[in-house]
């Protein structure tokens, strides 16, 4: 039998019959409507909780009728005639009350004595006697109000964090003050932060939101989200909240534009091949190359490459060519993100005790790859739990697919990065060229993405030949990621068929474009480019600086001065804008 109201707020209605005990001096007992004792003083203390079997007749006609009843002589009431105890009851008198809530009763409330006197005491002032007992019955009633109330309000707030936590964009509920009340999982993905510290960046003027005023946009649901110094772009709008509570009063539903072009192509992301990576250079094919046949084992892989060169899409490839092809294919992304939610992601809650745990990716990725985005930026401390799960990787049966855009083995040395978590992960590596290493696939690239946006926007944007002769020129530190986004920028931006000439391009082209003429007779910016393509060519070796200084002309030590001198950092890859 569900329990009743007045049970569940069984404390408090304790409390009230202590209240009428001590102020009228008298024996109390207050019932529910299934006549069972919820609180009891003097000789009814003894038996809360317990249903009331053979007594009970007053309780009975009070939770009938709806009204106040007064027995006087407990033996002769018409109340009493049928009651089984009425030979033996030891009462005076009693009087009971009904508890109603909206027309309801819910219990009722007795007063009583075994006192000859305390019944002529009542007697006598029986209308203030039934007035103050009356009272309390509409306290209770209030109480068991504010506990209905309070229920409802925390499952209705229960079912909005649940069905929030459902939904696959970021939401924020706001209260009256614009303080933030709740945050769903997508919005600590998206913003990198969780409700905690959320709310102290908001208090410390480190996090807003602004609406966007822009002619390409739709009107009113671009936003600029500021967390610290990042600025993140998203699609969204703000509703009101039309529920009757003082505390919630808007909710933002975004998502990011970085997420959302991203999964305007991720259909296909699932059936990635080899064949999906552009590129006619011969190292980059050799990359390819390499990677087919790692695809054919079950090795862990270590993509190294900077930012942008796609290692992603490698590692989906891989994948997608394994025969763990048809198992999940897990990301997680460590660049970054806040530790505990990288963590979270990862492990999930099992090291909390709480029966409401969340599964983390590792075991999610079980029979697939487990892909980690930027391992670099592991904590010291998580590097060492993901250690114990490759200790332990037969048992979660998974493949692990790393990158990086770090020198992990420079970490290494400098106590950054574990050595044995390194090792795990170096042992089968690949590095993807930058962009102006692959020099002949810019045009290749920039007409692919012309062609892939031009389609998605319905239109026929075209390049002239001034633009091409810069895409060739431009060093592309952003590498393919940054060749996609200005494609995307120059179609996004531009009518269709219409010609983009070289003073149309986006800014940072332009700057570089007035920058790199102005120094293009400087003999300093020529000699330090000139090193930067002899060690590209030859290595940077011992021996290969020696053939460098031979070809170049010049003594070995001159070699080492310059390459102080022009601050050139000895790594595998030399970028020409250092």
């Amino acid at each position: 039998m569900e329990q009743s109201l007045l049970l569940k707020i069984g404390d408090s209605v304790k409390e009230y019959a202590n209240v009428i005990s001590n102020v009228l001096d008298v024996d109390v007992e207050i019932a529910d409507h299934q006549l069972v004792r919820v609180a009891g003083t003097g000789r009814f203390a003894g038996f809360i909780n317990e249903r009331m079997k053979s007594e009970g007749n007053a309780f009975k006609k009070v939770l009938a009728t709806k009204k106040n009843v007064f027995v006087d002589d407990a033996r002769y009431h018409e109340v009493c005639i049928d009651c089984p105890c009425k030979d033996i009851c030891m009462e005076q008198c009693d009087l009971c009350c009904p508890i109603i809530l909206k027309d309801e009763v819910i219990g009722a409330i007795s007063l009583g004595s075994t006192s000859k006197e305390k019944k002529k005491q009542i007697v006598d002032n029986l209308t203030q006697y039934s007035e103050f007992i009356e009272n309390i019955a509409d306290l209770i009633a209030t109480k068991a109000l504010e506990y209905i109330s309070f229920q409802q309000q925390a499952h209705s707030l229960e079912l909005l964090q649940n069905l929030v936590n459902l939904i696959n964009d970021g939401v924020i509920i706001f209260d009256n003050d614009h303080n933030i009340l709740f945050i769903n999982k997508k919005t600590e993905l998206i913003l990198r932060n969780n409700l905690v510290q959320l709310k102290y960046l908001d208090k410390i003027k480190q996090f807003s939101i602004q609406k966007i005023k822009n002619k390409l946009t739709i009107p009113d649901v671009e936003y600029y989200v500021r967390v610290q110094k990042r600025k993140i772009r998203l699609i969204g709008t703000i509703y009101p909240i039309n529920i009757q509570s003082e505390k919630l009063s808007q909710v933002f539903i975004f998502q990011d534009i970085e997420s959302l072009q991203q999964n305007l192509l991720s259909n296909h992301l699932e059936s990635f091949n080899f064949n999906y990576l552009k590129g006619n250079d011969e190292n980059f094919i050799k990359v390819k190359e390499q990677c087919q046949i790692f695809s054919a084992g079950d090795v862990n892989i270590l993509i190294c490459g900077e930012t942008g060169t796609g290692k992603e899409v490698l590692a989906r490839a891989i994948h997608n060519e394994s025969f763990r092809k048809n198992r999940p294919f897990v990301s997680v992304m460590c660049g970054g993100t806040v530790d505990t939610i990288v963590e979270k992601e990862l492990f999930g809650d099992s090291l909390l005790l709480s029966s409401d745990t969340e599964i983390g990716k590792v075991e999610l990725a079980e029979g697939g790859t487990l892909f980690i985005d930027e391992i670099g930026d592991l904590t010291l401390r998580l590097q060492g739990r993901l250690m114990n799960v490759l200790k332990k990787q037969k048992e979660y049966n998974l493949r692990i697919i790393s990158t990086t855009s770090k020198n992990l083995k420079s970490m290494v040395d400098h106590g950054e990065f574990r050595k044995d978590l390194y090792y795990s992960l170096e042992t089968f590596s690949i590095t993807i060229p930058p962009l102006r290493q692959r020099k002949s696939d810019i045009i290749l690239l920039a007409n692919y993405f012309l062609e892939k946006y031009n389609r998605l926007e319905g239109k026929e944007v075209k390049l002239g030949q001034g633009v091409y002769e810069v895409f060739t020129k431009y060093a592309w530190s952003g590498n393919v990621r940054e060749i996609e986004n200005v494609m995307s920028f120059i179609v996004s931006t531009h009518n269709t068929n219409h010609l983009v000439g070289v003073k149309e391009l986006p800014n940072k082209l332009q700057d570089w474009r007035i920058n790199d003429n102005a120094g293009q007779y400087n003999l300093e910016k020529i000699e330090k480019e000139t090193i930067i393509k002899a060690l590209n060519a030859f290595g940077n070796s011992t021996e290969a600086k020696k053939q460098i200084a031979k070809e170049l002309g010049i003594s070995n030590a001159t070699l080492y001065r310059k390459l102080k001198k022009y601050d050139i950092i000895e790594i595998v890859q030399f970028d020409s804008q250092n």
